[in-house]
């Protein structure tokens, strides 16, 4: 039994579609599995050993056609959140896209176009600009605009606010993607202008992040 466990607990396809086996589906099998086994002591004794080998087959089949119509739970991440509609989505991929041509684009305090370099205000409001989308070139009142997002909750065009507290904020940056491994964003950095990285698994950025703003779509 625990065998056939270990069996049932690894994912398989049931009408071309990954499932994975839960709790539940153990349990229901478990159930089954217990009547099957009190089904076969009472019947009648001695009995054809190929008969035996016959019903516990088809008990067998019983139980993993039970097991396969009940309910399954598919692998999706808790902690993506689609956007709510599918204009939106596109808009936020086309936002991302154009602002990673930007990469390579020198830091400029106070910067807001291509041909002069961007300070990350600058940057994140310039590409937000193209998409008939305003918010200020101010970072401190970017931090305010939107709404708040959580942050394992970020999409891409998503603003994350760093800074030292909600008084003091020091940088802004626009979302490129929510991956497993961590947040990757693009903006203008004063040593390196425009770039791409994860701010999650960087020891500089990480401690700073203070919130996400959704300056795009409703949540």
């Amino acid at each position: 039994m625990k065998r056939l466990l270990d069996i049932l607990r690894q994912p398989f396809f049931y009408k071309f579609e990954l499932v994975i086996p839960t709790a539940t589906h153990l349990r229901h099998f478990q159930q089954f599995h217990k009547r099957f086994i009190i089904f076969l002591k009472k019947l009648p004794s001695p009995m054809p050993h190929s008969r035996v080998l016959r019903l516990c087959a088809g008990g067998l089949l019983l139980g993993l056609l039970a097991l396969a119509c009940t309910p399954a739970r598919k692998a999706v991440s808790p902690s993506r959140v689609p956007p709510s509609n599918a204009s939106e989505a596109r808009l936020r991929q086309e936002i991302v896209r154009y602002a990673l041509q930007l990469r390579g684009i020198s830091y400029r305090y106070a910067g807001r176009e291509p041909s002069t370099g961007f300070d990350c205000s600058g940057f994140t409001s310039h590409v937000l600009r193209q998409f008939n989308i305003t918010v200020s070139p101010a970072s401190a009142l970017q931090a305010r605009e939107g709404s708040p997002v959580p942050l394992n909750q970020v999409q891409p065009g998503d603003i994350i606010v760093f800074g030292k507290n909600a008084r003091h904020i020091q940088h802004v940056a626009l979302v490129v993607e929510n991956r497993p491994e961590g947040i990757i964003v693009v903006h203008s950095t004063s040593t390196r202008g425009v770039v791409s990285e994860n701010i999650t698994t960087s020891s500089y950025w990480k401690p700073r992040i203070l919130e996400a703003r959704n300056v795009i779509g409703p949540r």
